[in-house]
Formats: structure tokens, sequence, C-alpha cells
């Protein structure tokens, strides 16, 4: 007998879930960091998601022989890998097959629908070490393994119960819920933009500003560091109020390059052409003119009929990216295209990555331009983007905030990307020395604002420890000779001679967390008031 219903109706959620999948379709959810549906997939081999599109059939254990059959069937060599994945991620309103076996023991199915961030799985599991081995011995270049959650697995693969047709069957019955597709441009595309330009991004200042806030989205975008609007504005997907020639050009760029197919067919001149006739329409009359010129010029240097001449630092950024992206549509080429040879600055190597990324998509560019921790904020990202525009019933927390960390070191500045507590990326970048200041000891925040009276200072480092916020204060650690761990990996340290230690507060992240901060009435009136202490960040003006 077979029951119908949702998690609404549980009481207890699931205490394992798995997708039952081969070794090829494996190799697409790692490249792209997914778990998700049959749409989502760009190369697809036969499996249970087949029977139900838009939904991710998952199932208990130990798996039924049919089943195990059915997902290795397409191919003699798709041998089956199951993805155990956190129960957690079951939402309300989940479907739920419950089968009444026999032996009395329940056996379920779910089908939530929505994409799963691969960070969500506890382990994949192989039937075999041969067939684990076989996996391995393969190299695919957009393919990041995950070997620390690689598990060896017969016992999950040893049902030989009767055929499970009603389980089949109850997959097909299943409403197919609303596409997951959002507005705009494809999430994969804008991902590959984001995670090419942290690849090659310079260490300058504006330039980290602009792909953080890239990165972030419309989060977070108070303040006034430094950096290229027009590039943000476009990313972002949202028009300014007063468009600039570059940002409509690049804009126009962007849109091009995601929405071509490289598998099939890339001609840079057609892309050129379809990028002047998105873009003209919405520049001044009186751009139109010179700014044709520009792309004419593209045109020769395109056909062969003008060498390509390092860029001069006039003219409009937006434009000269687009000549790079256009003679260099390669990820690993462009990459290998030193700025000291094109004459680009920061904002046109950054707008081109961004060309070329889009043109390419993240899930089908090699991992060696795809930082880890990155890669998997971005999957984190596009999942969340994906079931904003579906009616997902899957559940996981929303991507954390993207700030900016600054540190003075001996010799300049150490800037850190993070996402939470999460490292993402970091640069040096050599600055003069400032003689004085809160940051002039070494190794110190750069950004941290002292606050006008040592009492101050400890209501708040008291306050981010009741709220649990160490991503808000600092331990500072004075000494005269370097510190060194203890053991190899280890997270004690000693140093010769005596230390002083002294805790601060980083305002900054202090700030950001407020913002968003989910805390009783009368914390948040307690912070507002410890606020005032902190001096307000000097603004700086935007670079168009």
């Amino acid at each position: 007998m077979t029951v119908q219903s949702t998690l609404f109706d549980q009481e207890v959620a699931p205490e394992r879930i798995f997708l039952l999948t081969n070794r090829y379709n494996l190799l697409e959810i790692l490249a792209s960091g997914l778990v998700q549906p049959l749409e989502g997939f760009t190369k697809y081999y036969r499996d249970l998601l087949e029977l139900s599109p838009g939904r991710i059939p998952l199932i208990g254990h130990p798996f039924p022989t049919d089943l195990v059959t059915l997902v290795s069937s397409e191919d003699a060599t798709a041998f089956p890998v199951a993805i155990e994945l956190d129960p957690d991620v079951i939402g309300p309103g989940t479907p739920v097959m419950s089968a009444s076996a026999p032996d009395g023991l329940g056996e379920q199915a779910w089908a939530p629908t929505g994409a799963i961030p691969l960070a969500r799985a506890v382990a994949i599991h192989f039937r075999t070490n041969a067939e684990l081995d076989e996996h391995l011995s393969r190299d695919y270049g957009n393919v990041r393994q995950a070997d620390d959650r690689y598990r060896v697995s017969p016992e999950l693969y040893s049902n030989s119960s009767a055929p499970r047709s009603d389980l089949l069957d109850w997959l097909r019955s299943l409403e197919r819920p609303p596409s997951m597709v959002p507005e705009g441009i494809d999430p994969d595309r804008i991902g590959g933009a984001i995670a090419l330009m942290a690849s090659l991004c310079p260490p300058d200042r504006e330039a980290i500003e602009t792909l953080r806030r890239c990165l972030d989205g419309d989060r977070n975008v108070r303040g006034r560091r430094r950096h290229a609007k027009w590039l943000v504005a476009a990313m972002r997907g949202r028009r300014s109020r007063n468009p600039t020639e570059d940002e409509i050009l690049f804009r126009a760029a962007v849109e091009t390059f995601a929405a071509a197919d490289v598998s099939h067919a890339w001609r840079a001149v057609e892309a050129l052409s379809a990028v002047w006739n998105a873009a003209a329409p919405n520049l001044a009359v009186d751009d139109q003119e010179r700014l044709k010129a520009l792309f004419d010029r593209i045109r020769q240097i395109l056909q062969g009929e003008l060498p390509f001449e390092r860029l001069r630092p006039h003219g409009p950024p937006s434009v000269k990216a687009l000549l790079l992206a256009l003679l260099r549509p390669d990820p690993e080429r462009l990459a290998t295209w030193p700025a000291e040879e094109t004459g680009a600055d920061w904002s046109v190597v950054l707008a081109s990555a961004a060309l070329v990324g889009a043109l390419r998509g993240r899930r089908r560019m090699a991992t060696n331009l795809r930082l880890p921790e990155l890669d998997d904020l971005l999957a984190w990202q596009e999942a969340t983007s994906r079931n904003s525009a579906a009616e997902a019933t899957v559940r996981f927390p929303h991507p954390p905030a993207i700030r900016l960390a600054d540190f003075k070191t001996g010799s300049g500045r150490r800037l850190k990307l993070m996402a939470g507590t999460s490292l993402l990326a970091s640069w040096d970048v050599r600055e003069p020395e400032r003689a004085g200041g809160p940051d002039s000891a070494e190794g110190t925040p750069a950004r941290w604002d002292a606050p006008h009276d040592k009492e101050s200072e400890a209501a708040l480092i008291d306050l981010c420890d009741q709220l649990g916020w160490d991503d808000c204060t600092w331990t500072v650690i004075d000494a005269s000779t370097a510190l060194e761990a203890v053991e190899p990996n280890s997270t004690r340290y000693r140093v010769a001679g005596r230390v002083s230690v002294r805790r601060t507060v980083d305002a900054e992240a202090f700030r950001t967390r407020l913002e968003s901060a989910q805390i009783s009435s009368e914390q948040k009136e307690r912070a507002a008031l410890l606020l005032e202490a902190l001096p307000s960040p000097q603004p700086d003006a935007g670079v168009e």
C-alpha cells in the first residue's frame, strides 16, 4: 500500500536521504556544484530525474535492485553513484511517498523542487573500490573532485527486494512545477563572469571593491569606497537612473556574451554587431558617431585589416574590454595575456574577464580559474536565485553578505574578501606608509575605527560576545618575534619573549551585522547607542 502525503503531514524528518544517479551525471553535478532537476543538466544520462521533471527524486536506503539497474541503463559504463544529502534540505510542502513493507518497516521517497548546493551533500557513495578508482582516474578540467566526501558503501546497494514499480509510478504522477529559470541573465553565466573576474583581479583596492559589489548583488552596497560604478550596475542587472555610455555598452556586451553558445558557434564580428545593435538605441545621439567609429576600428582589428596595438589611457574602458574579450574569448588565453602587454587598467581587466566568463559559464570553466571557496559560494548563490524563480520546497540558509577585511602588513595592506567567516580570496596591496593613526601597528585591522572611549569599546566587545559575532572583533598580539605554530596545522602558537594582547572591534563588520541582525529591541537600542561612539567612515568619490 502506498500513501501520498507532503512534509506538512510528517512529524519526523527523514534520517538519511539519497539521490541515486550514475557516474556521468555526477560529473555534471561536480562541475556545477549543484544538485538540481533534469532541466539543469547540459549533458544527461538516464536516472530517476527523468521520471519527474522539475523535481529531485530522493530515496531512503538500501536501494532496490531495479532502481540501481535503471540509473545505469543508458551506458554499460554508467555505474551507480548515490549522493547523500543533509535531510534538513527537505522543506515543507515536499511530496512524500510512504510504502508499507511486509516486514512492517516503511520505505519512503521525497520529490522536492528547487536546486541544492553540493555543499549540502553529506557524502558521495560508490558501490565498490574499483568504481571509485575508475572515477578518480579520469581528469576533467572543469570538475573539482570532492575527495573528502567520497565513500565506498556496498551495503547501500544490497537490497534485493521486489521491483519498486509503485515508486516509479508515483514519481511519474507528480505535477510538474514552474520553471526554475529566473529573469535576466542565466545565473551560471553570471557565476562564470564573477569567477573569472576574481581569478584575474589585480591587487588594487578599487578593483577588489568592484568585485565585491558584483558578488554581493544588491546587498551591502552602502559606503563610498571607490569602484567602477558602470561595471557593477551592468553586472547587477539594474539600470542606473542616468546610465553612462560605459554602462550602456557593457550591459549590452554582457547580455550578448551570456546569450551565446560557444559549443555551437562563435563569430567575433557577429558578436560585435550584436553588441552595437543592442546598445545604440540607448546612447545619446551626439555620442553615437564617435562610438560607432570605435566599433568600426574593432571590426577592422578582428578582420586583420589593422594590427592590435597596446591600449591607450584615454577612451571608454567598456570598449577596450570588449576588444580584448573578442580577441581572446577563451578564459585560459585571456588569463595568460598580461596587462603590461595589453595596456589594460584594472577596470578593463575586470570587464574583459566578466565578458569571457559570461560567454563560458561557470560550470564549463576550468577549475584552475575558479577559486574553491568562491566557487562554492557562487553555486550557493545560483541555487538561491533559481529557487526564488519557482516554488521551491528545498530549504537552506541564504548566502552570507560579502565584506572586505583590510589589514596592515609590513609592506602595505592585505585585503581579504570574506563571506561570513570563510575566506574567498586575498590580495597584498602595496601602499605608501602613513605615520601614526590607530592602524599604525603591524597586523591590526586597517579599517578598524577606534571608539571614542575605552568604555564604549569594552561594551561593544561584550555585546559581540553575547551575540556570537566573532567576526566583529579581533585579538591583536604584539610580539617582538614572529608567531610559530606549536605543531603542523595547529591552532596553538608560541613566541619567544613577552607579548601584549588586546581585543579590538571591527567597526565596519559591526555595522554590516547590525543592519540585518535579528536581535531584541533592547539589544538594538544598546547597539545604536554604542554605535554613536564610532566615527563615521570617510567618504570616497565613486569612479565613473
